[in-house]
């Protein structure tokens, strides 16, 4: 079945070379070599992606945008696996006061998809969205037990082709012959098989440990681990220590699975636009294959189901669903469509690991910029403001104002926006002479479901801090838009 909608293609061939980036930053020169697509392609592609904002740019430099978790959302939302156990997870988590989380297997490894995270000094380089490598981990050994004879060949020879792991960024390099490295992955899933667990005995790094047990349920299998470090257990206090509540919880995990879900709210609207677009740089395909691709829920798309969510006609929603099907992103089975979890390689991993400054600082800069005047974002703490993001404007003049720095938050502006709800709150003198404060706050504040963003953080709340009169209706009403921007980008970042 032949690929039928060739700007679909090559925007998700795009979207995945800067989901895949090892760095931060790319730029279109650098995507013309990693697709092999001309320039000219990748600059209407590019300039569509902004548009539609997935892509956002700090001048040459093209950074993915938090909209484009849409599409990973779209996809673990449809498993209907993901939110029955996430609350299971945390609830695991907490009991044990160890980083669990969730995976299942994919092409060329094994896929996290959940994650609740304990903050401690050393912490995990995984992020919801990553790939790891099957024999490195205890969930890709427990998830392995059971292979055929071909598939370890087809695993054996992807490892060939990358020997050094190189296609897998959370792990270090594995310097190791293939033939040992078979031998000890397929002794170490024999003994998952007969056991029903498997414990990672520093397999990825050293000071490492994990526990993994299968977790089935809807027709679908997952592998649920619990990671420690050594400084905190030895392999057998760990076994003894976890494995007895491990057990019991998937016990509860798979029970839950077998319960139907309550009726679902009604999927919103598509994010990405499906209509043309002016403009010559426009790519209207492209955006009408995402909107699409934005669309599915639980239960898969039918041809039908694409062009009601999106508007499309039938025959567009059904060249971006075999597109889907083509490119290994969703598969078919009488006439439905379902995602596969290679829809997260679309810059999934990357955004889950934003932390809250991270996210905050182009949009203090945009507000600064559009002001002129400094600006802030703080989190309530208890009865204190810490410091989130702080973006100066380069005078001579500095607010002595850091990342992480606390003040009373009644004696604030931004604390007294956030502590008595009101809509904004001005304050003057109480920075340096001559300095007043403006703030709003954002609505829902930093949400407490989000690992990486703010754990046990409060509200959030930005500030414009004049160093002189300023127009404080003009200025409130860009402290108000950019605010709105910033729950936006929270809501999608926090809602796996």
């Amino acid at each position: 079945m032949p690929v039928e909608n060739g700007p679909l293609e090559r925007g998700l061939a795009v979207l995945r070379a800067i989901g895949g980036h090892q760095g931060s930053r790319l730029r279109r020169a650098d995507l013309a070599r990693l697709t092999g697509l001309a320039r000219s392609p990748i600059d209407r592609i590019t300039d569509t992606l902004l548009h539609l904002g997935l892509l956002r740019a700090e001048g040459p430099d093209l950074l993915p945008a938090p909209r484009l978790l849409t599409f990973g959302h779209a996809y673990l939302d449809g498993t209907g696996f993901v939110a029955p156990l996430r609350p299971l997870l945390a609830e695991l988590s907490e009991r044990l006061d160890e980083s669990v989380s969730l995976a299942v297997p994919d092409v060329g490894g094994v896929r996290l998809l959940a994650q609740s995270a304990r903050r401690r000094a050393v912490y995990l380089a995984f992020h919801v969205g990553g790939l790891l490598p099957e024999d490195r981990t205890a969930a890709g050994v427990v998830l392995a037990a059971g292979w055929e004879h071909e598939q370890f060949e087809e695993w054996a020879a992807a490892r060939a082709a990358d020997p050094l792991d190189h296609g897998y960024p959370a792990v270090p390099p594995l310097r190791q012959p293939l033939p040992q490295r078979r031998l000890t992955f397929q002794r170490r899933t024999a003994r998952a098989w007969d056991l029903g667990w498997s414990l990672d005995e520093e397999w990825v790094e050293p000071g490492l440990l994990a526990l993994a047990a299968p977790v089935r349920g809807r027709g679908q299998l997952g592998a649920v681990s619990v990671l420690s470090h050594t400084s905190r257990h030895t392999p057998e206090t760990f076994r003894e220590t976890v494995l007895p509540v491990l057990l019991e919880a998937v016990r509860e995990m798979e029970a839950r699975l077998a319960q139907p879900d309550p009726p679902a709210a009604p999927p919103p609207a598509p994010v990405v636009p499906a209509k043309d677009e002016p403009g010559t740089e426009f790519v209207a395909a492209l955006a009408r294959g995402l909107a699409v691709l934005g669309a599915f829920r639980a239960g898969g798309l039918t041809v039908a189901a694409a062009a009601r969510a999106t508007g499309l006609p039938r025959a567009t929603a059904r060249r971006a669903l075999l597109t889907l099907h083509e490119t290994g992103y969703a598969t078919e089975d009488e006439g439905v469509f379902h995602l596969l979890p290679s829809v997260l390689d679309l810059g999934y991993a990357k955004l889950s690991a934003l932390t809250l400054p991270e996210l905050l600082d182009p949009h203090l800069a945009e507000l600064a910029a559009a002001t002129g005047e400094p600006v802030a974002a703080a989190v309530l703490d208890g009865a204190d403001l810490r410091c989130a993001a702080v973006v100066g404007t380069g005078r001579v003049v500095r607010l002595d104002l850091a990342v992480g720095s606390r003040r009373p938050a009644a004696d604030s502006a931004l604390g007294r926006a956030m502590l008595a709800g009101r809509d904004w709150a001005e304050v003057d003198a109480e920075l340096p002479d001559g300095v007043r404060c403006l703030a709003v706050p954002v609505p829902g504040g930093v949400p407490l479901a989000s690992a990486d963003l703010a754990r046990g953080g409060g509200p959030l709340a930005l500030a414009v801090l004049p160093t002189g009169p300023a127009p404080t209706e003009e200025v409130l009403t860009q402290l108000r838009a950019v605010a709105a921007r910033v729950e936006a980008d929270l809501r999608l970042t926090g809602g796996f």
